[in-house]
């Protein structure tokens, strides 16, 4: 096969393009890693910045555990009928942790997405103050929206009605109370 003069003009401008272009590479990379300056840092500087680093690395666990505890705090699920039961579950732990005797329990729809439930019966003022107690430090985070207490100093005991409340995460991670 025989090359026309054209042919091979070509053919030779495009092997001095590549080979020139590979020589340009190879001393352009070692310019650049000659180029850049080598940081000498004193060992005092280097423990510096290592302790600086491990203060971070520990801020950051630390920041990563108290999300874990407050995330704890709110109700899970996200399906309306899983959390009215995931909310009686936790209302029904604290009540038999404090002892309070229930007559009537009622899930209340309060506004648009907001749900509570109702306590009645009738305690001593020792069960519904523990009852309090441990709805304020419930790892869920309940909380009282409305309290109501009749005495009845014959019998020494309390007629109530509560209202537990709790907040939870929807899908977007906003919250709004429950």
């Amino acid at each position: 096969m025989r090359l026309t003069r054209r042919e091979r003009n070509v053919w030779l401008f495009v092997g001095l393009a590549v080979l020139f272009m590979l020589g340009y590479n190879f001393f352009a990379q070692m310019n650049l890693t000659e180029a850049q300056p080598t940081v000498e840092v004193s060992l005092s500087e280097a423990r510096r910045l290592l302790a600086a680093e491990t203060n971070i690395e520990t801020r950051y666990q630390a920041v990563q555990g108290r999300l874990r505890q407050l995330q704890g705090r709110f109700l899970k699920s996200t399906r309306p009928e899983d959390q009215r039961i995931e909310l009686l579950e936790a209302v029904e732990a604290v009540i038999a942790k404090s002892g309070l005797s229930v007559e009537r329990k009622n899930v209340i729809d309060f506004r648009d997405g907001v749900l509570g439930v109702s306590l009645e019966g009738t305690a001593t003022a020792e069960t519904v103050i523990s009852f309090m107690h441990q709805t304020a430090s419930s790892p869920l985070g309940l909380r009282l929206k409305r309290v109501q207490l009749m005495a009845n100093p014959e019998l020494k005991t309390l007629k109530y009605q509560l209202i537990v409340v709790t907040k939870l995460l929807n899908e977007t991670g906003e919250t709004h109370e429950r």
